[in-house]
């Protein structure tokens, strides 16, 4: 009985022994076969033809994928015979002419020292990063870059799994393990809501990108609070509105502000883009901007000095913070430099878009 006892508990240990090297290595695609109790070629048939195998199968296989962290073995092969020259990044979109400056300087600079920069969205689902992340890893990209401190568990871990370099950028965190090149958003937001504060408005309206699942929305909404909080003025989370990062969203929330029985006074906007919504929406309602109601932006992007009137905004650091990235990422794979964290300021930018309350 003793022996019966200590067999199964030395196949116990083995067991988890052999689990535990699963985790900490790279998988195979035997590996993802074995854990779904499929052969090797339906995995290869989940990967590349998807629709030839049934449901229940394929649901296992992917299941098994995303437990182990695994990429096509293609990949871990080109990651250890040689770099790739390839520098992967993964924004929330392209579309945005904040985004685009960003993603022209890094491409720049990346061309210059012969890295190729590829790119892929995600449309601010977080769900959608793990597999934007193995996509990349599979195409063996020598470096990551990523936009915000805040990510999944999942994207973490394979990106720990596979030792790939990451840079996080446009936002900073005291206690962040990784290497971040940004500024912090609340100090920002807190910097533009003091200005608005300042003037005398009492009554604020806020229009935000959504806190769940995106840091930089989440840090600008606190930093709001904090100089509501300082001025003495009791924050009102019905004037705190959440929206889709756009101009169109950005005029349908200062609609829903003003469609209140006593809108605000001052309207701080965390996106540029939700400004420009606000002050063409404004002009339609023939509000006048800043005499019935101020607006202020984020990100004080090229247009925001022709609007009319020229927008207040916070001025962040973008092309600074592209640079800087490139030069980090070029400096660990071509000289084996220490990649090291750049916290950078931002700038209160005062325009005619903002003045003291008229009543």
């Amino acid at each position: 009985m003793c022996e019966s006892f200590a067999r199964r508990v030395s196949a116990e240990v083995a067991d988890a022994d052999a689990k535990a090297v699963r985790l900490v290595s790279v998988a195979t695609i035997e590996d993802v076969a074995r854990h779904a109790g499929v052969s090797a070629a339906t995995v290869s048939r989940v990967l590349n033809t998807p629709e030839r195998v049934r449901t229940e199968r394929r649901v296992r296989v992917e299941q098994a994928i995303d437990e182990l962290g695994f990429v096509p073995l293609t990949a871990a092969q080109r990651l250890k015979s040689g770099r790739s020259m390839t520098i992967g990044a993964i924004f929330p979109r392209i579309d945005s002419i904040l985004f685009g400056s960003v993603l022209n300087e890094i491409q720049s600079r990346l061309d210059d020292a012969g890295f190729t920069l590829t790119v892929m969205t995600t449309g601010y689902d977080m769900d959608v990063e793990p597999t934007r992340v193995r996509q990349l890893i599979a195409r063996g990209i020598d470096a990551l870059v990523l936009v915000g401190g805040l990510h999944s568990e999942q994207t973490d871990d394979l990106i720990a799994r596979h030792d790939v370099p990451r840079v996080n950028v446009w936002a900073w965190q005291e206690d962040s393990p990784h290497v971040q090149i940004g500024f912090c958003n609340r100090n920002a937001a807190r910097q533009v809501a003091t200005h608005v504060c300042s003037l005398g408005h009492r009554k604020i309206g806020v229009i935000s990108g959504h806190p769940d699942g995106n840091d930089r929305a989440k840090m600008c909404l606190l930093g709001v609070k904090d100089a509501l909080d300082a001025a003495g003025i009791a924050i009102d989370p019905s004037l705190f509105v959440p929206a889709g990062f756009g101009i169109e969203e950005g005029a349908a929330a200062f609609l829903d502000l003003f469609n209140r029985s006593v809108p605000p006074t001052a309207i701080v906007c965390t996106s540029d883009l939700f400004a420009f919504g606000a002050l063409r929406e404004a002009r339609r309602l023939g509000l006048r901007v800043p005499e019935d109601v101020s607006i202020t932006g984020f990100d004080d992007s090229d247009f925001a000095q022709i609007t009319v009137p020229a927008l207040t905004s916070v001025r962040t650091p973008r092309q600074m913070m592209a640079a800087r990235c490139a030069q980090t990422i070029l400096g660990y794979l071509n000289e084996g430099h220490k990649m090291s964290s750049v916290r950078l300021s931002t700038e209160l930018i005062v325009r005619g878009s903002t003045a003291a309350p008229t009543a």
